[in-house]
């Protein structure tokens, strides 16, 4: 039999921890050679492989020795699901064997995608109490189990399930132990994200420690985008959880792929991701995409690629970035003693007045997304801009103000020996159109395109050779800024039309969280609606909704929940987060949960360490692009979200509003498997009567 011709591999997550737990190598390599002999052919023969009952999807057990591999498949796939001792039960279904068939889903007309794509719509029991462990831990168990001895002691005195979430032991280890001992539902299993498998051999890598992993597997729809001959620009679309970032991650490897095929010299490539944290998260995937092409892929945020572009200019500037509490005090220093001419003194006296009113956000909010954010050079320029979705109409004169403010406030920083990054980006887009700056790329990919500034991706796109090798990622409903471009007014390389794609299916949230988000945001009519159409793989718990009347029923309430959802999920309750509007409302929130006995810490975004032991508390802002296994919300509170601008006029009001729908849309869509959202009954948010109660668990 041909390679060509032997079944695609694919595993799941249980799968890998079930390898690790196996006893001894010669015990892995049996399974390795079974697998090996399964990928010939997997249809069931009633002797070695065997069809279970009572599956909503149909599940075979390959015998192997003293062990059971669980596996399904389709036309020309295999996925393995779990290992198992033969005299353990594999779930509590019944274990009756069907006749010797071919399965249903080898039929051609479920050839082109797997079953497992499709959920199985399960109820989902969460434990609401910790469970006694059903065998101790002794040494030998934990030896079998390939634990190193120094984490022994920790595991040896857990006597029921919450002690041992709470073990001191990393996490991989702590889910095999879990694993071990509370073996998943093969219908939880078959809700876990593909993986896959290049070889049979890379099982004893794995298990070995010379394989770091596998590479997530993508659904057709997702290999299409990605693998496409297709040039750009292209635009692809998707809600959260859709495989965007994945897609590009491919895409990366196709566009190098075809200069081999091609036997052309290998392309420089740009990938530009959203935040640091995702830098080396992302360059790791690649090298295990690409390999050695690495080499020929640069990997950095846009703010990065415009700050190197300066750097490199030679002309060293002094000039240091100003926080974002230095430019509110700035700016207010700045507005307080600034007068805009006027005709007379009264005009003037009347146009500071009307200066004065704006929000000191709303103003640094329009310097960065308008003024600087578009590369306006002059009052002209902005006279005649575009504010559409900015909320807040300008006169003219209204314009002029604001201009002159700007002017005034950049002066200052300039004394103060101190720039912002909107200048940086203008900066450093001047000296690439003014090929000051040599360097350019055979390609570039931008994810989460729509939180970039327009000059920033003006930036990315110009040091693009040709139009051909630009692709963005972009989910218009997760953009905190609704500033009224459109991007072929970016850049005249951003003509999309035939070449957009929309990725529907998320793998990342549970149907019930992604529903009752979405019915949120559209409600509305602040989100994009053709994003936040999905089809969700995976099927979980209805969000909770509950409210509180004292600070202590606060604490109480996300206590239980991050117990309850960590014996759900099988995971420490470091897991989980709690996203907040406001630092100080992060700080205490995490205190009290510390006092409580769950170990607790505010984060900025800076200082953010998602390795820590600790329920990270962030704020909403700094969760932008992450995703945790559990999340609760908090701060639903009247003025607070949104915020309360008591001076600002009704279309200012309902753009904020818009923009704060938006971000509690980015929080709730950062809960992969768990979400409570929490909120003071005296004084709720009016964004809690339009979360529709059909899709939320509520008192």
């Amino acid at each position: 039999m041909t390679t060509s011709s032997l079944f695609e591999l694919n595993l799941k997550p249980s799968f890998m921890a079930d390898l690790l737990g196996l006893p001894n190598k010669k015990t892995a390599r049996m399974v390795q050679q079974k697998v090996e002999d399964l990928q010939k052919d997997p249809t069931p023969d009633g002797k070695l492989k065997k069809k279970l009952k009572g599956h909503a999807e149909p599940v075979c057990r390959l015998r192997c020795g003293d062990y059971r591999v669980l596996y399904t498949f389709g036309k020309g796939w295999i996925r393995l699901l779990g290992i198992r001792l033969h005299h353990e039960g594999y779930d509590d279904e019944s274990l009756d064997y069907e006749s010797p068939s071919h399965m249903p889903s080898m039929d051609a007309a479920t050839a082109t995608e797997p079953a497992a794509n499709k959920p199985a719509k399960v109820p989902v029991a969460v434990p609401p109490t910790s469970r006694p462990l059903p065998q101790s831990i002794t040494v030998e168990f934990l030896q079998q189990l390939q634990v190193p001895e120094g984490y022994h002691l920790s595991l040896l005195a857990c006597r029921d399930e919450d002690k041992l979430l709470e073990a001191d032991v990393p996490s991989d280890l702590l889910n095999r132990v879990m694993d071990a001992l509370f073996p998943r539902p093969i219908e939880e299993v078959l809700q876990q994200p593909d993986f896959v498998l290049a070889e049979s051999e890379d099982l004893i890598r794995f298990r070995e420690g010379d394989l770091k992993g596998f590479l997530l597997k993508l659904d057709p729809a997702q290999e299409k985008v990605a693998d496409r001959n297709t040039k750009g620009p292209a635009l692809v679309k998707g809600g959260p959880g859709t495989g965007k970032s994945t897609v590009a991650l491919y895409r990366v490897r196709a566009i190098l792929q075809h200069a081999r095929r091609q036997n052309q010299p290998l392309p420089n490539v740009l990938f530009t991701t959203y935040t640091n944290a995702l830098i080396r998260f992302s360059e790791q995937l690649l090298e295990q995409l690409v390999g050695s092409d690495i080499a020929h892929v640069t990997v950095q945020t846009a703010d990065s690629v415009a700050m190197k572009i300066v750097a490199r200019s030679g002309q060293p500037s002094k000039l240091k970035l100003a926080n974002n509490r230095q430019m509110h005090d700035l700016l207010s220093q700045v507005r307080g003693v600034y007068t805009p001419p006027g005709a007379n003194a009264f005009d003037a006296m009347v146009r500071k007045a009307s200066l004065d009113k704006l929000p000191l956000e709303f103003l640094l909010d329009e310097f960065a997304w308008v003024i600087e954010g578009r590369g306006l050079k002059s009052v002209e320029d902005y006279l005649q801009a575009n504010r559409t979705g900015r909320g807040t109409r300008l006169t003219d004169k209204g314009r002029q103000n604001v201009w002159g403010l700007h002017q005034a406030f950049l002066d200052r920083l300039v004394m103060e020996k101190l720039t912002t990054w909107g200048q940086i980006r203008l900066k450093a887009l001047d000296l690439v159109r003014q090929n000051a700056y040599a360097e350019r790329y055979d390609a570039v990919l931008v994810d989460e395109a729509q939180d970039l500034t327009p000059v920033a991706l003006a930036l990315i796109v110009e040091l693009c050779r040709t139009a051909e090798g630009v692709y963005l990622m972009a989910d218009a409903s997760q953009s905190l800024y609704a500033r009224g471009f459109r991007w072929e007014h970016i850049h005249e390389r951003l003509q999309f039309k035939g070449r957009t794609t929309i990725l529907r299916r998320n793998y990342r949230t549970t149907q019930e969280i992604a529903t009752a988000a979405a019915k949120f945001l559209d409600a509305s009519g602040a989100g994009d609606a053709e994003s936040l159409t999905q089809d969700c793989t995976i099927s979980g718990p209805q969000p909770v909704l509950r409210g509180y009347r004292t600070e202590v029923q606060q604490l109480k309430l996300i206590t239980e929940f991050v117990k309850q959802m960590s014996r759900h999920l099988r995971l420490r309750t470091s897991a989980a987060t709690v996203l907040v509007p406001t630092a100080e409302m992060g700080r205490t929130l995490a205190d009290g949960l510390t006092s409580r006995g769950l170990s607790a810490k505010y984060m900025t975004g800076s200082e953010l360490d998602l390795g820590a032991d600790v329920i990270k508390v962030l704020t909403l802002h700094s969760a932008k692009g992450l995703e945790f296994p559990t999340v609760v919300l908090a701060g639903l509170e009247e003025g607070v979200l949104p915020r309360a601008l008591p001076d600002a006029d009704a279309e200012t009001r309902q753009e904020e509003e818009q923009v704060y729908r938006r971000l509690l849309y980015v929080g709730m869509t950062r809960a992969m498997r768990g979400l409570m959202v929490i909120y003071p009954q005296t004084r709720p948010s009016p964004f809690v009567t339009e979360l529709d109660s059909a899709y939320w668990n509520r008192e």
